[in-house]
């Protein structure tokens, strides 16, 4: 997926959208759901949550980092 220069977060996807309702998706701060991983520890990162089909739970469906964690590479020749 090409992101804009301009694109502030790199996302990244844990669910497919077709597995949640409508209408349901939240950003919020990754550190007000339970997630653990290596995303959890880097400040500024964001969930983007919703309700799922199945049982109707918040579950995470995508994560956005800040790409000002990444190194910039330089285009190559």
């Amino acid at each position: 997926m090409p992101y804009s220069r301009k694109a502030r977060y790199r996302h990244f996807r844990k669910k497919k959208p077709k597995e949640f309702k409508k209408g349901t998706f939240r950003i919020v701060p990754i550190t007000h759901t339970n997630y653990k991983g290596k995303w959890s520890k880097i400040e500024g990162t964001k969930a983007v949550v919703g309700k799922t089909k199945k049982n109707n739970e918040w579950k995470i469906q995508s994560i956005l980092v800040p790409k000002k964690y990444f190194k910039k590479r330089g285009k190559k020749k």
